[in-house]
């Protein structure tokens, strides 16, 4: 059966959402949709495209389900023609500017590489992205254990977790969950933690981490602490001897040439700068550490 295409209205019932773990909604969010389609109706189209006479939903999932909460019978689309591989594209390229995990990302990848046959340049190109990105993306969702992976998506841990749990074996990665789960650690903290277990060489090192990670991190804390410490006297050394250094060509101008005078003033000016760099980098790499 061919379907009018355009914008038309369709039955809920003959709507294909095989697409729709790409891009899961929120229980709370499609109740705001809901209480929008109650107040205001259906403001925008979902996208559906036909493929071999299947409709199948590639944008406005929680229009969709909101609307068959509400118990209606019918929706307004819009209806194009493509293949399965090219809806799938079009999930992310219609929905990057509203936010994409990136799990969800790396779920996409995967299932155009692996499922689709796609290369990973011929996936970059449909996705508007670089091979490395696709590539990337890929390689994480292979890493991480599946249920590490379901522990983000019902956000048990932190979104941002991911990219540093996939650093671990596989079978460490569940006890990292739990530590993280129980201590309610940030991504912050966790990246900490995982740096250093993966540095860690001695058994029972490791075993230290995951045993007491708040008593590891403090340690992290310490040791920051007194590198910021350090630093911070070195700058103070450097401020004083740049303002000697000023003082004595000061008082060298007079009998100095005017080419000399240029050249100790470059080097002034190039103290300086170093000791900006410094200051700036105390400030932003030796951070307190979020807990």
């Amino acid at each position: 059966m061919n379907y009018r295409k355009g914008l038309c209205v369709l039955g809920l019932s003959k709507i294909d959402i095989c697409l729709e773990p790409f891009r899961k909604s929120k229980a709370n969010v499609i109740e705001k949709m809901k209480a929008s389609l109650q107040a205001k109706g259906q403001l925008t189209p979902v996208m559906v495209v036909e493929s071999d006479n299947i409709l199948i939903l590639v944008d406005g999932f929680k229009r969709y389900n909101a609307s068959m909460a509400l118990g209606r019978k019918e929706i307004n689309a819009v209806v194009v023609e493509s293949d399965l591989t090219r809806a799938k594209a079009m999930i992310y390229t219609m929905n990057r500017a509203s936010g994409f995990t990136v799990i969800q990302e790396g779920h996409l990848c995967r299932a155009l590489v692996e499922k689709d046959g796609l290369t990973q340049n011929e996936a970059a190109v449909l996705l508007d992205r670089h091979k490395s990105w696709v590539s990337r993306r890929i390689d994480l969702i292979r890493r991480l254990n599946p249920g590490i992976v379901s522990d983000i998506e019902l956000e048990l841990i932190p979104p941002g977790s991911g990219v540093s749990l996939a650093r671990l074996p596989f079978n460490n990665q569940a006890d990292f969950s739990v530590i993280i789960q129980t201590h309610k650690l940030s991504s912050e903290s966790i990246q900490r933690l995982v740096d250093m277990w993966c540095k860690a060489h001695e058994p029972e090192i490791k075993q230290f981490i995951m045993q007491s990670p708040q008593e590891a991190l403090k340690i992290v804390k310490n040791v920051c602490n007194q590198k910021k410490k350090s630093l911070s006297v070195h700058i103070q050394s450097l401020k004083i001897l740049i303002n000697e250094i000023e003082k004595e060509v000061d008082l060298e101008r007079k009998t100095i040439g005017n080419d000399k005078c240029i050249l100790l003033d470059r080097c002034v000016k190039l103290l300086k700068s170093g000791q900006s760099g410094l200051e700036n980098y105390w400030k932003g790499k030796h951070d307190e550490p979020t807990q």
